[in-house]
């Protein structure tokens, strides 16, 4: 029986692709699957407007416009010998409904070279990994809702005046629009949050094209509002300490 190793692994980080990188990835696979027989490279290309390309050229990818209307989305390449007895497949971005950001698998008829291609493309796809990854995967509407329900039940704690009379319809249907205004907001700050915080740390970026000069503009803006946070907290210290010593 002829020997199969597989090997696969997949990560769900932030991830930011350039033409350095791609460039690496595509002379690790031609090295890898370079015994004597014709190889087989495919890269199938998704685009934000819902278009599709297969190329087995890289220049062809790298030379994209990757405009702000058609951003490139994901990014597969898929490898394998003449004879199918080695495979190599490599998943950037999300073509589906996938919860992994960037993942790899591969396959051959020896141990040791399925161990170590992988070993050499994993290095590769580690230097795409962004600082940001680290962040908890925490739905920030959760905590809004958690932080409703927070202020709900201390309201509801604090000593009420007695009463003699009973509420109105007109104080209960006040009460309601109240909640449902607040809920609303709840809801809007969740969506500007959402939103504010996918532009500043996307989960894939693709600098190619026009998409090298979008991630520096973000890049320049995280930096911007960090620096912003800094000094407003060195300046909200100093006039607390100021204050403190004035009136001590």
């Amino acid at each position: 029986m002829k020997l199969k190793v597989d090997k696969s692994e997949s990560y769900n980080w932030s991830i930011v692709v350039d033409e350095k990188e791609l460039r690496r990835l595509d002379e690790i696979i031609k090295e890898a699957l370079k015994d004597g027989t014709e190889l087989r490279l495919e890269y199938d290309l998704k685009f934000s407007d819902g278009s599709l390309i297969e190329t087995s050229d890289i220049n062809e990818i790298v030379l994209e416009e990757n405009p702000k209307n058609r951003q490139i989305k994901y990014i597969g390449i898929s490898a394998s010998s003449e004879k199918l007895s080695k495979k190599i497949s490599i998943s950037l971005g999300k073509k589906n409904w996938v919860y992994e950001n960037v993942s790899f698998s591969i396959s051959g008829d020896s141990r040791d070279w399925v161990y170590l291609t992988s070993s050499k493309i994993e290095e590769r796809i580690k230097n795409l990994k962004q600082w940001y990854s680290i962040f908890p995967k925490i739905n920030p509407f959760l905590i809004l809702i958690a932080i409703f329900v927070l202020i709900q039940i201390y309201a509801g704690l604090q000593p009420k005046k007695e009463t003699t009379k009973g509420v109105t319809i007109f104080e209960f249907s006040e009460i309601i629009f109240i909640l449902l205004i607040a809920f609303g907001l709840l809801i809007l700050t969740y969506k500007l949050i959402k939103r504010g915080y996918s532009y500043l740390f996307p989960l894939v970026v693709f600098r190619i094209g026009d998409g090298i000069k979008c991630h520096d503009n973000i890049v320049k803006l995280r930096g911007q509002i960090l620096w912003g946070v800094i000094i407003s907290l060195i300046v909200s210290v100093s006039a607390g300490l100021m204050i403190l010593k004035i009136t001590s």
